[in-house]
């Protein structure tokens, strides 16, 4: 009960991960499941301009320097 209350195993894993990464610039997440695009909303992660691909900023970047690191992970496919 108290892990479904906690927006289940998933989003829970989630916020774990995401502060084990505090320290990285960003977290990037390839999405192509609804259920699996509302968990990652909820955890933290926000759309990019691409389908699929999210992002979850952990600073303040500059918008080019957000594109540039967009454009890598864009080059590496679907992860």
């Amino acid at each position: 009960m108290a892990i479904k209350a906690a927006g289940g195993i998933s989003e829970k894993l989630l916020r774990a991960t995401f502060a084990r990464l505090k320290d990285a610039p960003a977290i990037w997440g390839y999405v192509g499941d609804a259920l699996a695009e509302k968990v990652d909303l909820r955890a933290g992660f926000r759309h990019t301009n691409l389908p699929y691909i999210m992002v979850c900023w952990n600073r303040e970047l500059p918008e080019e320097e957000k594109e540039r690191r967009l454009a890598k992970v864009v080059a590496l496919g679907p992860f």
